[in-house]
């Protein structure tokens, strides 16, 4: 499968703080010389604000992800539980899913940090919505098995059943992998 990220940038253009406190967090974590940091270092309260848009997902052999931790903020947004569940029953498999999906496999495949900044429509609303989501990979055994993510979304969305409405229309502003660090180191 083609890469959905293409773009690099460094940390200084995520424009959310305390995404960039997790991000650099997660370069410090890096192994001498580079590479991905090893699940052991996850640390998902690391930066208390964003507690509730914590999603901690465990990536199978085959580059499916399975909801292992949900925050509260998000899990009031998709009125279920994720925990246990394959990320296409929580997003979809419509086109907008899929890009969802192809951004944490860029994460698994390259070895970086993604982030993600895009408006989003629903289906039911007449107005967009913002989203900027980072993910970030863990590795065990030279194989990474975890994917520590973060999303803030601009307002409340408000659902009417256990799934969320498809989404009509987005539009990706900044989709991109996070590959240079404070004193513009690039990784790897």
């Amino acid at each position: 499968m083609a890469n959905v990220v293409h773009d690099r940038i460094a940390v200084t253009d995520v424009p959310y703080a305390p995404f960039r406190t997790m991000l650099l967090a997660w370069n410090d974590s890096r192994p001498p010389g580079g590479g991905v940091p090893s699940r052991d270092t996850i640390n998902p309260f690391l930066e208390p604000t964003l507690s509730g848009s914590t999603v901690l997902f465990e990536v199978t052999e085959d580059l499916g992800f399975i909801y292992r931790l949900t925050g509260e903020t998000l899990r009031r947004l998709v009125r279920t539980n994720s925990t246990g569940r394959p990320v296409a029953d929580v997003v979809g498999t419509g086109a907008y899913g899929r890009l969802i999906a192809g951004q944490l496999r860029d994460a698994v495949t390259e070895g970086l940090p993604v982030f993600a900044h895009h408006n989003f429509q629903l289906a039911d609303e007449a107005f967009q919505r913002q989203s900027q989501r980072i993910a970030m990979p863990y590795e065990e055994g030279g194989r990474v098995t975890r994917l520590l993510c973060y999303q803030i979304i601009s307002d409340d969305v408000q659902l009417r059943d256990a799934s969320l409405p498809e989404t009509e229309t987005w539009e990706i502003v900044t989709l991109a992998f996070v590959a240079r660090f404070e004193g513009g180191d690039v990784a790897d």
